[in-house]
């Protein structure tokens, strides 16, 4: 971000702080060349846009909590502290306020574009009018394993923090890559204040192109994670929040931790694992797809499709019922 000192200067020894933090960021935000519009109730398409643009544009420094670069947000956080006029921590509010609304879009937004892109129909209102070919080519695609990745992360994600999940994940799905190539897969694991890091070694074998959705996962729905890949090997960092100790710090790596917290997560998590249930229960690719079972697949997307839609608030009248129907019981 450009400055001319000068002119900030003489801003900072002019300006009487208003008693209104939000106007005190947003008069902030005017000097430094920063926009700072931000709706904090709008949903929808367009708000997921205007978050994008502010990721992508390191709107206060929201894409580097976005990316992990942890170190880089503290940094820009202690030389922005300089600017701020009035109360710090009044300041530091309205930034937990932004970065909690565009860090949890964001994620949520991971969340809906890999569901859609990967459940049957993909969020299709009408399914296809020959659906049980449709059905036929989504399993023996890759977008089942896909979705199938996605509710595997997922789970993770709600019994421990999302370094941990993540390691613990990469680790769970490289073991299948280790069985599939029927040789031992050695596993290091160490962590230093950097972050969480393992190494996965596959002796003899070479990692195939089957793990690539793993690191594309990954990288899309947590983010921050550090690979390299050899042919044997791959070794991946999460890095950890660190510690803050200026009001401004805090209020972004605080949030960072908060918004796993998100309640919207909770209903969303159990959604594709209902599509996939039913999934399992389908009749083998060369049998015949009976009405029912199909209504019971387009019924169990189209309930996760609500789940995604929703804003997940606690309290909100959006919090729809997102049960699928239960897989019908085999008569065969």
């Amino acid at each position: 971000m450009e400055r001319q000192p000068q002119t900030v200067a003489d801003w900072l020894r002019s300006f009487e702080p208003p008693t209104d933090s939000s106007t005190q960021l947003q008069q902030y935000c005017a000097r430094v060349k920063v926009g700072y519009d931000f709706e904090y109730q709008r949903r929808g398409p367009d708000q997921h846009i205007r978050t994008g643009k502010r990721i992508l544009a390191g709107t206060l420094g929201v894409d580097l909590l976005a990316t992990g670069d942890y170190d880089g947000y503290r940094r820009w956080a202690r030389a922005r502290a300089q600017l701020v006029p009035g109360s710090v921590t009044a300041i530091a509010a309205r930034l937990i306020a932004f970065y909690e609304t565009v860090l949890t879009e964001h994620r949520r937004a991971a969340v809906r574009q890999w569901s859609i892109q990967n459940t049957p129909f993909h969020g299709a209102e009408v399914p296809p009018q020959q659906v049980g070919e449709h059905i036929d080519a989504w399993r023996a695609g890759p977008n089942a394993a896909r979705l199938a990745l996605l509710e595997d992360l997922l789970t993770l994600l709600r019994h421990s923090d999302p370094a941990t999940a993540a390691l613990d994940y990469i680790q769970r799905q490289a073991q299948t890559v280790a069985d599939g190539a029927g040789v031992p897969l050695e596993v290091a694991r160490s962590s230093d204040d950097t972050g969480l890091s393992v190494t996965l070694h596959l002796p003899g074998a070479r990692w195939s192109q089957a793990f690539e959705p793993v690191v594309e996962i990954v990288d899309t729905i947590i983010g921050g994670a550090i690979w390299v890949q050899e042919a044997e090997v791959v070794s991946v960092t999460v890095p950890a929040v660190p510690r803050a100790v200026d009001p401004i710090s805090h209020a972004g790596l605080d949030v960072v931790q908060r918004v796993w917290s998100d309640p919207w997560l909770d209903r969303v998590r159990d959604a594709p694992t209902d599509v996939l249930l039913l999934v399992d229960y389908l009749p083998a690719p060369e049998d015949e797809l009976s009405s029912a079972q199909l209504e019971e697949l387009v019924r169990a997307e189209h309930a996760l499709m609500l789940c995604l839609r929703t804003n997940g608030d606690a309290g909100s009248n959006e919090n729809i019922a997102c049960d699928a129907p239960k897989p019908a019981e085999s008569t065969g």
